[in-house]
This record gives structure tokens, C-alpha cells and sequence, in this order.
């Protein structure tokens, strides 16, 4: 039997931000569209010296084998629209 793979949440935006405190990029998937307010490492909250943008998209899947994987396009220009219901698993090939 093949593995299974199902949605598990609607497509959702990533948030995407440089902070300009600790200096990482990070990519945040979540359940919301609300606005970031401050950085998830380091806590700081003056956002105004940070880039902040809604940039890619991600997909949460359950494969019957693999179990819950979160699938991010990075590619600034993707739509949640562009996210079908045919994903597939990417370590065993499971749909």
C-alpha cells in the first residue's frame, strides 16, 4: 500500500524577517496573517530597523509514513492559490 499524503490546514503566507537586532533571517509559518510585532529569536520588538515582508508560502501535509511536514515555496511571487491538493510526500513520494 502506497503511503497516503493529506492536507492538513488551508495554504498560508510566510512571514519573512531580518531583524535588526540579532541579524538572522527568518522565515515565520503560521496559522494567522496577523502582523509580526517582534522577532520569535531574540524578542526585540523596535521593528523599524528590521525588514519586514510577506514573501513565498507554505502548505502543511501529513504523510501516512513520514507524518506532519510543512512544505515552503520561497519564491516571493507564489500565490496560496497556487497550492493544489495534490502535494506530495518529499521523503517517500506518497500523494
Amino acid at each position: 500500500m502506497n503511503p497516503v499524503v493529506t492536507l492538513l490546514a488551508s495554504p498560508k503566507y510566510l512571514h519573512r524577517l531580518e531583524c535588526g537586532e540579532c541579524g538572522w533571517n527568518i522565515s515565520v509559518f503560521a496559522a494567522t496573517d496577523a502582523e509580526l510585532t517582534q522577532c520569535p529569536w531574540c524578542g526585540w520588538e523596535d521593528l523599524d530597523i528590521s525588514k519586514l515582508e510577506k514573501a513565498g508560502a507554505g502548505q502543511q501535509i501529513s504523510c501516512s509514513v513520514h507524518g506532519e511536514i510543512t512544505v515552503e515555496v520561497l519564491t516571493p511571487t507564489v500565490s496560496t492559490d497556487d497550492f493544489g491538493s495534490d502535494l506530495f510526500c518529499p521523503f517517500c513520494g506518497g500523494a
